[in-house]
């Protein structure tokens, strides 16, 4: 008695990879674009909280906090110390923001781009607690 082993035969297995791979290609898409959108967001988040704890900080300590926007790096200098941030996703127009011991910001907008879109961050409604 003979045993047929029987395969797969050239031709299945190149229509079997040639869709997967066509679903790929649709979906490394998808997700790609997503990976953008997710680190645009992240960038945002993270200014958020480094003004949110400057405010914070200038509160506590009674003291300001100075921070200087230009392109896409964010100085940040308090008495003799300062610290710089770098955003690969958001760019800055040439301006400065002051907090003061009381926790508030000299100005209440702050110029950015995202996205390549002019936006803009209400500093003063930041700090507000959302309810």
């Amino acid at each position: 008695m003979k045993s047929i082993n029987r395969g797969f035969t050239l031709i299945e297995l190149l229509i079997v990879l040639t869709i997967g791979m066509l679903a790929m290609s649709l979906v490394g898409g998808i997700g790609l674009n997503m990976m953008a959108k997710v680190n645009v967001h992240r960038d945002w988040l993270r200014l958020n909280n480094v003004l949110k704890e400057a405010s914070y900080q200038s509160y506590l300590c009674g003291c300001t906090y100075q921070f200087y926007f230009y392109q896409n790096i964010v100085t940040q200098s308090h008495e003799e110390a300062s610290k710089q941030y770098s955003f690969d996703n958001l760019e800055f127009p040439e301006q400065a923001v002051t907090y003061y011991s009381t926790g508030m910001p000299d100005k209440q907008i702050l110029y950015i781009k995202k996205d390549g879109k002019d936006m803009s961050i209400d500093l003063i409604d930041m700090l507000l607690p959302k309810s």
